[in-house]
């Protein structure tokens, strides 16, 4: 993998570094290039040089995903070579989407929190489990959801908004306070 990434010229510059590669702790590798061209040249490289090693390219599992500044994301390209392209994907949990914003990351781990809070639902009525106890809950299943990767967000006012209602959504479910209910 080095041997070919590390000898590309046709990657990215960014601050002044050249990018061609993101390498990760398991097997997943990101690949960056300046242009179309560019990426099939380097995925054709990888895959000789892989194939020495008696490696592959699993074609199923890799997506490309084109982002550029203009966020003209070439929607009418369908695939790269051998690889779909995507206009996001789901990597460790998180949603990677093309255009560089968090809206859809937070909104989905909100999603997730949600289904996640409506499941004990029978906890949050149970008039035997105290106050401390639900609270305790709340904060070790549900918002460890919701903040599973949050110091990667980029959060904004409307963000900011929608994260400050869902815990209040939260508090108030489980007080079983109604939404309707002007209560502070």
């Amino acid at each position: 993998m080095r041997q070919v990434l590390d000898n590309w010229n046709g990657s990215i510059t960014i601050g002044g570094s050249k990018i061609s590669n993101l390498r990760f702790a398991d097997d997943t590798t990101t690949l960056i290039a300046a242009s179309q061209e560019g990426l099939v040249a380097l995925l054709n490289i990888l895959e000789q040089h892989s194939a020495a090693y008696g490696l592959g390219i699993n074609y199923n599992k890799t997506k490309v995903m084109i982002v550029d500044r203009e966020h003209d994301n070439h929607r009418e390209i369908k695939s790269i070579g051998r690889c779909e392209v995507v206009q996001s994907f789901v990597y460790l949990g998180s949603l990677i989407d093309n255009s560089g914003s968090c809206e859809n990351r937070i909104r989905r781990r909100i999603q997730q929190a949600r289904v996640t809070m409506t499941k004990f639902t029978k906890i949050w009525r149970d008039h035997k489990i105290t106050k401390a106890t639900k609270m305790l809950l709340i904060q070790s299943l549900v918002f460890s959801i919701f903040l599973y990767a949050s110091e990667t967000w980029t959060v904004k006012k409307a963000d900011r908004a929608r994260i400050d209602a869902f815990e209040m959504w939260t508090w108030r479910r489980m007080l079983r306070v109604s939404y309707t209910a002007h209560r502070t």
